[in-house]
């Protein structure tokens, strides 16, 4: 999989698109995504990527970190050390120190993101651009995935 560099304002201009989108339970276009919804979005209007697994956006708790790592472990999912634009950006739980959490790496330490509603019905969440150091205080790690969709 090859992917065009992009200048550091090129990068932003493009991920900024995706700035506002509101949080929707098991949503992945323009109008309402969660985090692995604004994940497959995002690679494949920027990136033509399309990801053929689903990492379970309409379940929670143990059972969505189970579906994680169920896919994380599939040949087509391969870890990367030295995260470049595009990767999965998976964020474990301080807690549970299991995967809960999901956003893109798009290059100069950022990762966007689609964080989860408080339950609350009338707080708006948004997607957003976050510092992987800020993200890094609320999570206990975080790991970089290149997802690879010509294997079979």
């Amino acid at each position: 999989m090859s992917f065009t560099p992009l200048t550091d304002s090129q990068r932003l201009e493009i991920y900024n698109r995706y700035v506002g989108i509101p949080w929707v339970k098991g949503g992945n276009t323009i109008a309402g995504a969660d985090c692995w919804g604004l994940f497959t979005l995002a690679s494949n209007d920027v990136h033509g990527v399309i990801v053929k697994e689903y990492i379970g956006s309409t379940v929670t708790g143990n059972e969505l970190s189970g579906i994680i790592e169920t896919q994380l472990a599939s040949e087509n999912w391969h870890e990367s050390s030295l995260p470049r634009d595009g990767d999965l950006a998976v964020m474990y739980d301080k807690g549970t120190r299991r995967p809960g959490h999901m956003g893109m790496f798009i290059g100069n330490g950022l990762i966007l993101h689609s964080p989860d509603h408080d339950g609350s019905p009338v707080k708006l969440i948004t997607s957003s651009i976050h510092p992987v150091r800020l993200l890094k205080n609320i999570f206990h790690k975080i790991e970089f995935y290149r997802y690879d969709n010509d294997t079979e």
